[in-house]
């Protein structure tokens, strides 16, 4: 079924304070997360860190993808947010770049499906949620350019499994808050035939 595309909705408007500042790709992510992580002396067990958005999808899937903060569930803890700050002037990153803007804007179904670990230290672990809970997050949003690219990645993996769009909304469709939907079901189609037309 075809389905007219529609243009994406801006980014909110927390996001425009990032797009002056410094953005890092997959490797100096992993020297940031390093860095964070060796500022925190080690426990009986671990910290651990669920890390989503551009971030995630960099150190999970490989991406070439930039980004200036990184976006974290809300149960991170507040040494690992102190330790954060104390790295930012040496990577250039802002105030404030490990945070949970979006869980606070909406755009995450909880519990987040478990995925795979992309850094593991004495000190803290830092993992991200399963793919199908990291592209449902991205088809909620959909913002521009960045989260379509970012989604792309994260589509076909899963159509490896999946045998066209409606088969994966039936799994999908519950790790999308209730409110994003129909907008969600819709982005889905249009990421799915953009991947059909590259193929």
């Amino acid at each position: 079924m075809a389905h007219a595309r529609s243009c994406p909705p801006p980014p909110p408007a927390w996001h425009d304070a990032q797009v002056a500042a410094r953005k890092l790709d997959q490797e100096q992510w992993r020297a940031v997360l390093s860095s964070v992580a060796a500022k925190i002396s080690p426990g009986a067990e671990p910290a651990r860190v669920t890390l989503i958005g551009g971030v995630a999808v960099a150190l999970g899937y490989g991406t070439r993808r930039t980004t200036a903060d990184a976006d974290v569930a809300p149960d991170v803890s507040a040494e690992v947010l102190r330790a954060a700050e104390k790295t930012a002037a040496e990577f250039g990153l802002p105030s404030g770049w490990m945070n949970t803007k979006a869980f606070d804007a909406g755009f995450v179904v909880q519990p987040l499906q478990a995925g795979k670990v992309v850094l593991s230290t004495p000190s803290v672990v830092f993992e991200i949620p399963s793919t199908a809970h990291l592209l449902a997050m991205k088809l909620s949003r959909f913002a521009g350019d960045t989260d379509i690219e970012d989604a792309k990645p994260l589509l076909r993996e899963l159509r490896r499994t999946y045998a066209d769009a409606e088969d994966l909304w039936n799994f999908l469709g519950g790790l999308v808050v209730v409110a994003k939907r129909a907008q969600a079901r819709h982005n889905l189609d249009v990421l799915w035939e953009m991947l059909d037309e590259s193929a």
